[in-house]
């Protein structure tokens, strides 16, 4: 189980990253493992929250995200975790990432989102 990454500057501005927090819940829960650190944000972006798809695309592109560390997830599948799904991009990416990095499957957990979208 991994979380949606905030960039650190981002996550301190914030105080805590919601993806975690879920992840973490979800994780003791299920007795899960999960990775705080597997997939890092590396690039500092402008909030999601207020952009339109196209927007959304240009803000998250290649070289956003980084795998920090491919052996946990070599070969494994991954659920992963965000609070909001809107348009998919961020959490496309994401998978993007992990499965260049040698994952498994990668499905996606929300508490909430717009419409149904398959990542």
């Amino acid at each position: 189980m991994v979380p949606v990454p905030l960039h650190p500057k981002r996550a301190f501005e914030r105080g805590f990253n919601q993806a975690e927090l879920l992840a973490e819940v979800v994780a003791q829960e299920l007795n899960w493992e999960w990775g705080r650190e597997v997939l890092m944000r590396v690039v500092h972006t402008p909030p999601q929250a207020r952009l339109g798809r196209r927007e959304r695309l240009s803000n998250i592109q290649s070289g956003v995200f980084r795998a920090q560390q491919p052996e946990r997830v070599r070969g494994q599948p991954i659920l992963l975790i965000d609070d909001v799904l809107t348009s998919g991009i961020t959490c496309g990416e994401c998978a993007r990432v992990l499965q260049q990095a040698g994952s498994g499957p990668v499905q996606v957990a929300t508490v909430a989102t717009g419409r149904v979208i398959v990542v």
